[in-house]
C-alpha cells in the first residue's frame, strides 16, 4: 500500500507543471474536507483573473482562469485580476457554497487587484472589466434571467435589455426597479414595458442597476362562508372571483340586508392558512353606508372568508348591565351613524333618575353635550351618533323623605320612644332586628348613606379605582361624606354605583 501511495506521488510531482489544464487538482491534507477556487470573468476582452496556492510538498499551484481547481482545507490563495488596455475593473465579486454572489466594493481599478485569503469554503470569484469611459451594469434577480447580460455600457450609448421569468412565473411592475448614477434615481416607470418586459434606456450616463422579482404563476383558491341575511359582491368585476392570480389584488364588498350589520370582529379572513389582522383587510365605511369591504392587496395563498350578519337590535349594540334600578324603555328602529334616542325609567315608586350619568362607547368615555344629551327630569338619553358598542352606568337615586308638618299629631304612626327605658321595644339600636330589610344606598348633599339589615363590610371605591373607605358596621344606617365622584359601593356582597354631589 505504501508503495502505491509513494508511486501516485511522484507521478504529481512530475507532472506539477502541467496542472493549468481544465481541472486543476492538488492532494489535500485532509481528502475529507478539500474545496475549489474558481475564477471567472463577465468579458475574455476585458482582462485576466488568475491564481497560485503553495501546497505543502508540491510547491506553488496554478489556478487557471474559469476552471474549478480542488485544493486542500485552509491553502493560501493569491488571485489577480489585470484589466487590458482601455479596459478598467469594474468589481469584484465572490460566492460561497450555497449563497449569493456577494460584491467585495472593490470598483473602478484601472491598474489592477491583488489579494490572499485562506481557503475554507468552496469559492468562486469573478472580476467584472469595463472598458474606461463605460458604466456599469449590475443585476439582482429572483426568478428570472436576463436576455443579453450587458454588464457595461459606453457613457451615451443605449442600454437595451429583456426581463424572461424562470417557467410558472411572471412578473409585476411594482416588483421592478431600475436606478441610473444615483440609487435614488429611479427610472422603472420610464423604461420598462411590462407587455414584452424589455428596459430600455436610450442615453446612459451613469451605473446602472436593475432589480426583479418574479412571482409564482399560480391560481389561488377563494372561499366564502355562506351568506346568510348579507351578500357578497366583487367590487373589481361582475362575479364573485372564485379564484385570483398569485399576486392579483382581491377586493369583496358585504352588503348586508335591511336591519343587519356586520362589524368587523364579525369577520375572519385567512390567507395560505393564516389568519389576517381583520383592521388590515377589512373596512366598514360611513360613506358606504353599511356596506363593507374586504381587501387584499396582492393574493400570496388561498383566501378563506367567514362572515356573519347581525341583526341589528338594541341587545347587540347596547350593554344595560350598568343600569342599577333604572330600565330602557322600548326605543325605535336602530340606525348605524344616527342619532340613538333612548327614555330612560325608574322601576320603583320612591326613586328618581340621577342628575348625571356615564355612556361609554367602544369602552371610551363619552363627553355629555357633545357625544350624548340627557334629561334627568325626563330621562331622554339621545346618542348622538351610533357608530359602536354603547354602555351606559347610571343608578336611581331614592327620593328625599317628606317632613312631619305635626310632629305631635296622634295620628303620627311614628311612635315616641322613651329613652329612660332601655326594655322599650320603640328605640332603635344597632342591633334592632331589622333582618326583613334590604341594603339600600344613597347619596345626598355630598353624603353616602347605607342602610343594612346585617352587620357588614363596607367598601367604597371611586371608579378609578382608588380606595376610600373600607369599615365594618352593625345592622343599621351609617353616613359620612365623600367628594363629588361615582363611587363603587360594596356593602357584604351587594354592589352599587352610586354618584356623589
Amino acid at each position: 500500500m505504501k508503495r502505491i501511495i509513494y508511486s501516485l506521488m511522484a507521478m504529481l510531482l512530475v507532472f506539477t507543471g502541467s496542472l493549468q489544464a481544465q481541472t486543476t487538482k492538488a492532494i489535500p491534507e485532509d481528502p475529507t474536507v478539500p474545496h475549489f477556487v474558481k475564477l471567472e470573468v463577465n468579458d475574455p476582452e476585458g482582462g485576466t483573473f488568475t491564481g497560485t496556492a503553495d501546497v505543502a510538498g508540491f510547491g506553488t499551484i496554478d489556478i487557471a482562469q474559469g476552471v474549478s481547481t480542488d485544493l486542500p482545507n485552509a491553502t493560501i490563495v493569491k488571485v489577480i485580476a489585470k484589466p487590458n488596455e482601455g479596459w478598467k475593473i469594474d468589481r469584484i465579486t465572490e460566492q460561497l457554497s450555497g449563497q449569493e454572489e456577494l460584491d467585495l466594493g472593490k470598483n473602478d481599478i484601472e491598474t489592477g487587484y491583488e489579494s490572499s485569503f485562506e481557503l475554507t469554503d468552496n469559492r468562486t470569484l469573478k472580476a467584472y472589466f469595463i472598458q474606461i469611459g463605460s458604466y456599469s451594469v449590475k443585476y439582482d434577480l429572483e426568478n428570472l434571467k436576463v436576455t443579453p447580460e450587458i454588464t457595461s455600457v459606453k457613457e451615451g450609448e443605449p442600454l437595451t435589455v429583456t426581463l424572461v421569468p424562470n417557467e410558472t412565473y411572471f412578473l409585476l411592475p411594482d416588483h421592478i426597479r431600475v436606478t441610473m448614477g444615483d440609487p435614488n434615481n429611479v427610472l422603472s416607470d420610464e423604461v420598462y414595458d411590462a407587455e414584452t418586459g424589455k428596459i430600455t434606456i436610450p442615453n446612459v450616463t451613469g451605473n446602472i442597476e436593475i432589480t426583479a422579482e418574479a412571482v409564482d404563476n399560480r391560481y389561488y383558491t377563494v372561499t366564502y362562508s355562506e351568506a346568510v341575511n348579507f351578500h357578497y359582491e366583487n367590487k373589481l368585476g361582475d362575479e364573485l372571483p372564485e379564484t385570483v392570480s398569485a399576486g392579483d389584488p382581491l377586493e369583496v364588498l358585504l352588503i348586508p340586508e335591511d336591519g343587519y350589520v356586520i362589524f368587523p370582529d364579525m369577520v375572519e379572513v385567512t390567507m395560505g392558512g393564516t389568519e389576517l389582522d381583520v383592521e388590515d383587510v377589512y373596512l366598514f365605511s360611513e360613506e358606504m353606508g353599511i356596506i363593507g369591504t374586504i381587501t387584499i392587496e396582492e393574493v400570496t395563498g388561498d383566501v378563506e372568508i367567514s362572515v356573519e350578519a347581525y341583526k341589528v337590535t338594541l341587545d347587540n349594540v347596547l350593554d344595560d348591565s350598568g343600569l342599577d334600578g333604572i330600565i330602557i324603555e322600548e326605543v325605535p328602529m336602530i340606525v348605524l351613524y344616527d342619532p340613538l334616542p333612548l327614555n330612560l325609567l325608574v322601576e320603583e315608586e320612591g326613586y328618581h333618575l340621577p342628575e348625571t350619568i356615564r355612556v361609554e362607547k367602544n369602552d371610551v368615555l363619552q363627553t355629555e353635550g357633545v357625544d350624548y344629551t340627557y334629561d334627568a327630569e325626563t330621562g331622554k338619553l339621545v346618542i348622538n351618533r351610533l357608530d359602536g358598542f354603547i354602555t351606559i352606568y347610571a343608578q336611581a337615586e331614592p327620593d328625599e323623605p317628606k317632613p312631619d308638618p305635626d310632629p305631635e299629631d296622634p295620628d303620627d304612626p311614628t311612635p315616641t320612644p322613651d329613652p329612660e327605658d332601655p326594655d322599650d321595644p320603640d328605640v332603635p339600636t344597632a342591633t334592632a332586628d331589622i333582618s326583613g330589610d334590604v341594603v339600600k344606598v344613597w347619596a345626598a348633599n355630598g353624603v353616602l348613606h347605607i342602610h343594612t339589615p346585617q352587620p357588614a363590610t363596607v367598601r367604597v371605591v371611586s371608579f378609578s379605582g382608588a380606595l376610600f373607605r373600607l369599615m365594618d358596621v352593625p345592622g343599621g344606617d351609617v353616613q359620612f361624606t365623600l367628594p363629588d365622584n361615582l363611587y363603587i359601593v360594596t356593602v357584604g356582597d351587594e354592589v352599587k354605583k352610586i354618584k356623589v354631589r
